[in-house]
């Protein structure tokens, strides 16, 4: 069926391998693993039963890290339970991975530094985007995002609804915004 993207719920087993094969013939690929931090989940996927041979971890691109958190509001000082992604890291080689975002507790805030990104550049070569409207549109996104978590816009329809018409008529979301 030629699929842009292949999503697979978890892996845990040999389903990993089909997923990277299929990434390795230039399909796209989305998937979760259950690991502590980024070396643990890249010793599950290279060990068995999922066999991923250690030359195809550059096929990913990205990996977030996601945990629950207690986060302590500071005006009330309540603290609640929530989950947060508190690194995203671009995968250059084995071993070789660059965190690109981090998560800072005390303020609640994702800190990023894209001067280390290796895959806007690339994204820029083939799209033949300038790396500065794509820092804008990566600023842009940012800003629906947090917009519709402030709004709490959460129900996936709602979601859905406000992505469509932004890659539609970005111009109209922002007017919203």
């Amino acid at each position: 069926y030629r699929p842009d993207v292949i999503i697979v719920g978890e892996v845990r087993g040999e389903e990993a391998f089909v997923l990277f094969q299929a990434i390795a013939t230039g399909h796209g690929g989305i998937t979760s693993i259950h690991a502590e931090d980024l070396d643990s989940a890249v010793k599950r996927l290279t060990s068995p039963p999922m066999n991923i041979p250690p030359s195809y971890i550059p096929l990913v691109n990205m990996a977030f890290i996601i945990r629950r958190v207690t986060i302590t509001d500071p005006s009330s000082g309540a603290k609640r339970t929530a989950r947060r992604i508190v690194k995203v890291y671009e995968i250059k080689d084995f071993e070789d991975y660059i965190p690109i975002v981090e998560w800072d507790p005390v303020d609640d805030i994702h800190i990023h530094d894209f001067s280390k990104s290796i895959l806007i550049p690339r994204i820029s070569r083939e799209t033949g985007t300038p790396i500065d409207q794509l820092l804008n549109e990566i600023n842009a996104r940012a800003e629906v995002l947090t917009w519709m978590a402030k709004k709490r816009i959460r129900y996936y329809k709602d979601v859905a609804k406000i992505v469509h018409l932004y890659y539609a008529k970005p111009q109209q979301v922002q007017e919203m915004m």
